[in-house]
């Protein structure tokens, strides 16, 4: 980097001239205004997440229950899935290509220069550039893959449900139309039970929902009376920290 060098003359010492007692004074003030200024954003900032999730504990009563058993079932076959041309299974039939942006890569996009004064200690004072390179993304194109290919996928799903406590839970019974490694064969995918508890704050005639896990859904029963806490803003129970009140 080259630097351009210019000297000049300090002007001269008898004439009358106009002086700053305290050069500094000025940045001073500003530096002392921006911490201020940052303290009471932060303020600002600390104190709405303080109300973002305070939480007040209010009394509800269980006035329903349900619960629901889920098995999804799934099938072998075709489906559209898409990748880098460069990194497909080796099943897949392509169906079409697309050139798309795969990543960014930078190149130089000139200077940024400053001019930077330096005092000799002679009365004269040279100047220099500074100059820090600046770059740019450019996007790196390539070909994108659309194909399909057989795999096992969710195709449908059977449930049984209910909203007593006390009667039987069983799971759904399963009817595959075809079984093993064939197209349109079909197999048992993923469980998923639910268990709720609906609950009413009396006094305001507001209603809520908890999702719970089997065993504390069970001991739970119509018309107990529960303190949880609830996030006032959010309006969001927390389920987890309910308690029995007695």
């Amino acid at each position: 980097m080259k630097a351009s060098i210019k000297t000049t003359k300090q002007p001269n010492t008898n004439a009358t001239m106009k002086t700053n007692s305290n050069p500094h004074g000025k940045k001073g003030r500003n530096f002392y205004r921006d911490i201020i200024i940052i303290g009471v954003l932060l303020c600002l900032i600390i104190g709405f997440l303080i109300v973002l999730n305070q939480q007040n504990k209010i009394q509800l009563r269980i006035i329903g229950h349900s619960w629901q058993h889920k098995i999804d079932i799934e099938k072998f076959g075709p489906i559209s899935e898409d990748n880098w041309c460069d990194n497909l299974p080796v099943d897949a039939q392509i169906i079409r290509r697309e050139r798309q942006i795969r990543s960014q890569r930078p190149i130089p996009a000139g200077d940024k220069c400053i001019t930077v004064r330096h005092d000799n200690g002679d009365g004269t004072f040279r100047e220099s550039q500074k100059c820090q390179e600046l770059f740019k993304n450019q996007p790196v194109y390539d070909d994108r893959c659309f194909y399909n290919i057989n795999r096992w996928h969710n195709n449908r799903f059977v449930i049984t449900q209910g909203n007593k406590q006390d009667q039987t839970r069983p799971w759904p019974k399963v009817e595959l139309q075809q079984t093993g490694q064939c197209i349109g064969c079909e197999r048992e995918g993923q469980k998923i039970s639910e268990y709720i508890i609906y609950l009413l704050v009396s006094d305001i005639e507001k209603k809520y929902s908890c999702l719970l896990p089997e065993s504390q859904w069970l001991l739970l029963k119509l018309n107990t009376t529960l303190k949880m806490p609830v996030n006032e803003i959010k309006q969001k129970l927390q389920c987890i920290s309910l308690t029995l009140v007695k």
